[in-house]
């Protein structure tokens, strides 16, 4: 089944469920190590707790598009950008 997500115009098209899971995963580990942030630094910023994240980034739990957006916004990007990297992620 395909994951598509709609934000307003745009459209975000993940592959599977597990594709998308993986993909947010490894891009958020990725975006958080070119911020130079910490786990503990990003959550902060986040404001998710720090297990929470963690559980994010090993792909043990999916985020909702809220947890998204905030995640996000710490890292200085749009919802929008952030899933359309890890989209990129998802295609290659």
């Amino acid at each position: 089944m395909l994951k598509i997500i709609r934000l307003g115009d745009s459209v975000i098209r993940m592959g599977t469920p597990e594709e998308f899971v993986a993909a947010v995963s490894k891009q958020l580990v990725a975006e958080r190590n070119a911020s130079g942030l910490s786990l503990n630094e990003l959550a902060e910023k986040a404001g998710i707790s720090r297990s929470t994240l963690h559980l994010f980034e090993k792909g043990k739990r999916t985020p909702d598009m809220r947890q998204v957006s905030l995640i996000a916004d710490a890292l200085d990007l749009s919802t929008m950008e952030f899933l359309r990297r890890a989209e990129d992620r998802v295609s290659k």
